[in-house]
């Protein structure tokens, strides 16, 4: 498959989808890439991916109780909000559950050093 070939499969995939919809057609995957390793790139920021030595800053995403969904990406392409499942930044526990999203379907369990 071409290149050009995978951008119309991937649109006409999002056809309907509410979250391709406001992306301009772009995968709920696309968006997070766009909105987290590319951006920190872009301003030389030691962030926005998982490597050693980097700021531990971890956001833990599920689809929510209740959703169709299998997962986060899922929730996304079917218009759920995806659950915050809880929050790292700088290595600190910061969030174990959300109080503005709903639960999610898997339980997710911090361990501290």
């Amino acid at each position: 498959m071409t290149e050009a070939q995978s951008r119309v499969d991937s649109r006409t995939e999002a056809a309907g989808n509410p979250v391709a919809t406001a992306a301009g057609g772009r995968t709920a995957e696309q968006v997070v890439t766009a909105a987290t390793g590319n951006v920190a790139a872009t301003y030389g920021l030691d962030a926005g991916s998982l490597k050693v030595g980097a700021p531990a800053d971890l956001l833990v995403l599920d689809a929510p109780i209740g959703s169709t969904a299998r997962d986060a990406f899922e929730a996304l392409r079917i218009g759920d909000i995806p659950a915050v499942a809880c929050v790292v930044t700088e290595g600190e526990l910061r969030v174990s559950r959300s109080r503005n999203t709903p639960p999610p379907n898997r339980g997710v369990t911090c361990r501290t050093r």
